[in-house]
């Protein structure tokens, strides 16, 4: 019989070209296909909350907000981001 396993993924919401309203689809898309998915959002909290409430109320239980307070730019250096921000 094969085992379920609860799979934890973190997601940087706030990123890429078009950020929450390209990603939260996605996660959506994702919690449905895969029943033992279980995501934990990372960004700005109020803007996550309020895109999350559109889901249908199963899919935001498998979800986790983590409030983040920096934010990362693309042209900063990977070594500096990790040494100054301690919340981005």
């Amino acid at each position: 019989m094969a085992e379920n396993r609860t799979v934890h993924l973190a997601i940087d919401v706030m990123g890429g070209d078009f950020g929450i309203p390209v990603i939260l689809p996605a996660c959506l898309s994702a919690l449905k296909e895969l029943p033992d998915l279980k995501i934990t959002l990372c960004g700005d909290q109020e803007a996550i909350q309020k895109a999350l409430n559109s889901f249908p109320k199963p899919f935001q239980d498998r979800c986790h907000i983590h409030h983040c307070t920096e934010t990362v730019e693309n042209d900063e250096q990977p070594t500096k981001t990790l040494s100054k921000s301690s919340d981005a």
